[in-house]
C-alpha cells in the first residue's frame, strides 16, 4: 500500500518529475559499437552546469529583460547525443525595484525541463541544439500559484577549455499553457564541468 507521504511527494515532484525518472530509467550507461567489435562507454558521460542570465517575455514588443539563475545535470549517452534536467529560476518583476532576483510588484516563475540534446563535437566550439518538455510554476505574491506544462527549443554553443571544462552560451524559446508571460526567450551563460 502507498503511504501518504509517498502520494504527497509524487503530487509535488508532479509530471516533470515522473518525467524524470522514466528518462534516468530507461536510457543506457553508453552505446554499443558497430557489429564486431567491443562494447564502448562515453568517456566521461557525465556533465553538470551551472548559469545565469536573462529572460525576456515575448509579445510584449519590448526588450525588458529579467533575472535568471539555473543549473542542470546532463548525461551522454553517446558521443553527441545527451538528456539533460535543468532547473531554473525566472524573475518577472519590474528590474528598477529589483533587490537581486525580488521585486515590489514580483512574479516568479521556477521552471524543470527534460531536454535531449545534439553536439557537433569537432571541435573545442560546439554548437548544439535542443529541445524538450518541463514544468512551469508561476508565483505571484497576494495570488495563487498557477503551474502548467511547456515546451523550449534553442540552441548554442560550448567553448571547451579544458579536457573536462566548457564555457556554454545557450538561448532557448519557452511555451507554456499559461495566461501571464505564457513565452518567453532566455539567454544564459554558465560553467559545464564533465565526470
Amino acid at each position: 500500500m502507498i503511504g501518504i507521504r509517498t502520494c504527497a511527494m509524487l503530487r509535488r515532484i508532479g509530471p516533470a518529475g515522473l518525467l524524470v525518472l522514466a528518462m534516468t530509467a530507461t536510457l543506457p550507461a553508453g552505446y554499443a559499437a558497430p557489429a564486431g567489435g567491443s562494447p564502448s562507454v562515453v568517456a566521461n558521460p557525465w556533465a553538470a552546469n551551472v548559469e545565469m542570465g536573462f529572460t525576456n517575455p515575448t509579445g510584449d514588443g519590448s526588450f525588458d529583460t529579467h533575472a535568471l539563475l539555473g543549473a542542470s545535470l546532463e548525461r551522454f549517452v553517446r558521443e553527441g547525443v545527451s538528456w539533460r534536467v535543468a532547473t531554473s529560476m525566472h524573475s518577472f518583476g519590474d528590474p528598477a525595484l529589483q533587490t537581486p532576483f525580488r521585486t515590489l510588484d514580483d512574479e516568479d516563475l521556477f521552471a524543470i525541463n527534460g531536454n535531449l540534446l545534439y553536439h557537433w563535437t569537432d571541435t573545442s566550439v560546439q554548437p548544439f541544439v535542443t529541445g524538450g518538455v518541463g514544468y512551469y510554476e508561476y508565483r505571484r505574491p497576494f495570488a495563487p500559484d498557477q503551474a502548467d506544462l511547456g515546451v523550449d527549443v534553442g540552441g548554442g554553443l560550448d567553448f571547451v577549455t579544458a579536457p573536462r571544462m566548457a564555457i556554454k552560451l545557450e538561448v532557448l524559446f519557452h511555451q507554456t499553457a499559461a495566461i501571464v508571460n505564457d513565452t518567453f526567450v532566455t539567454g544564459s551563460a554558465g560553467v559545464k564541468f564533465r565526470w
